[in-house]
């Protein structure tokens, strides 16, 4: 053990020096909000006004929606995806749907506690453009377009697509925050963390949509605006990860005298 004055110095040191670190680290985890929330308002805007701000409105008589460009058409979700259950391929990748990412391969992530059953036999088919619902947590958006083609939980719901739409335009329009109270309304069970979607009720949701072509432009804006952004976040975690290993060496290395306490100070 070192002197007791050593001690002294040593806890003062990495006292204030963590809580420098931990305010940079909490700086840039601001940052990273913030960009989530410009991600969701870039992603919003564009799938309920399009891109020209000078465009004419009308009322969409929908209360949550308010004014959308007078050229879109309004239809049910119902008129864009038919159920589909379809059986029999366990030998398919098995896919996931998360909130964050909307339909991923399950085993691209390590964070699903879920355990995939031996026997998939009553896992259903999902082929790419498919609309994959995870029916208990779709008012906190579990939902997506599908790009890949393999099986997913019998717990979820697969809409096949029967529409000539880009869908990627309507995976973003469907996931987008303002149809979460929407999901929640429609959705039912005993405690709310475990209410499920009614499908019927689902089918029935209005929305509106512009010409293919503009669905294509909005996309190709949505992808490009948001690579901006998830460049950002790059590099702002890179930065928040030298930060916890700088604070982690600090202790390291103050608590094993490898740093001059008072040489640093």
């Amino acid at each position: 053990m070192p002197p007791d004055d050593l001690q002294v110095r040593i806890e003062t040191f990495l006292d204030r020096e963590t809580v420098r670190l931990e305010v940079l680290v909490a700086a840039k985890q601001r940052v990273l909000d913030l960009l989530d929330e410009k991600r969701k308002a870039i992603i919003a805007t564009a799938v309920t006004h399009g891109l020209n701000p000078k465009v004419e409105l009308r009322d969409s008589d929908v209360p949550w929606l308010g004014k959308i460009p007078a050229h879109w058409r309004s239809t049910r979700v119902g008129r864009l995806f038919r159920q589909s259950k379809i059986l029999g391929h366990p030998d398919l990748t098995v896919l996931s749907v998360y909130r964050e990412f909307g339909v991923i391969e399950r085993a691209s992530r390590d964070d699903n506690a879920n355990r995939v059953p031996d026997d998939l036999s009553k896992y259903q088919l999902v082929e790419v453009g498919d609309l994959v619902i995870n029916k208990m947590k779709a008012w906190q958006g579990s939902l997506g377009v599908s790009a890949f083609r393999g099986i997913t939980s019998p717990d979820y719901v697969v809409f096949r697509p029967v529409h000539s739409e880009e869908p990627q335009f309507l995976h973003s329009m469907l996931r987008m925050p303002q149809l979460t109270p929407v999901y929640l309304s429609i959705s039912n069970g005993i405690r709310i963390n475990q209410w499920r979607i009614e499908s019927e009720r689902f089918a029935n949701v209005e929305v509106f949509l512009p010409p293919v072509d503009e669905q294509r432009a909005i996309v190709q804006y949505i992808s490009r605006e948001t690579a901006k952004l998830d460049a950002v976040r790059a590099a702002t975690e890179r930065t928040i990860g030298l930060l916890k290993e700088r604070r982690s060496a600090l202790i390291a290395a103050a608590v094993t005298g490898q740093l001059d306490v008072g040489a640093a100070a």
